[in-house]
């Protein structure tokens, strides 16, 4: 019985950890295609040129110290933005809070499932703006633009 609730146990504490990341964003402008969540830049100034398409805000409690909680937000606000088109995102205000409690599944000595109150890993906010950054023209571009005006 004991060792049939292990793969059970298994997927409660991943859903747990899986769902522990929020996010929300409000539209700006228009969205474009989607695009590669690894190509999407951080931006801590505003680029030269760009379109804001919307205000990304995503909170997490999910990683085991102050840095993976902020990979977390950090990879989540990329996963957001290109869903939206975005290919840059404008960092914002941040935010740290104390660690939060939650329950952690765990077997106990006998056959059945303890609940024990733990933690969920210290809590990371990070807002910022969804950005479409516009191609920069080459050098050569640049050069023959301004070669035949």
């Amino acid at each position: 019985m004991r060792n049939s609730l292990l793969p059970v146990l298994a997927i409660v504490a991943m859903a747990l950890l899986a769902g522990c990341t929020s996010s929300s964003h409000i539209m700006i402008g228009s969205t474009r295609a989607p695009v590669d969540p690894s190509t999407v830049q951080l931006y801590v100034e505003p680029p030269a040129t760009f379109e804001t398409i919307a205000i990304i805000d995503v909170e997490t409690g999910a990683g085991w110290n102050k840095q993976g909680s902020t990979d977390i937000v950090v990879e989540r606000m990329r996963e957001e933005a290109a869903a939206l088109g975005a290919n840059g995102i404008i960092l914002g205000s941040t935010t740290d809070d104390a660690a939060r409690p939650s329950l952690i599944p765990v077997i106990s000595s006998g056959d059945g499932v303890s609940i024990l109150t733990g933690h969920d890993g210290p809590n990371a906010r990070i807002a910022g703006q969804a950005i479409y950054v516009p191609d920069e023209p080459s050098v050569e571009q640049a050069t023959f633009e301004a070669a035949i005006r």
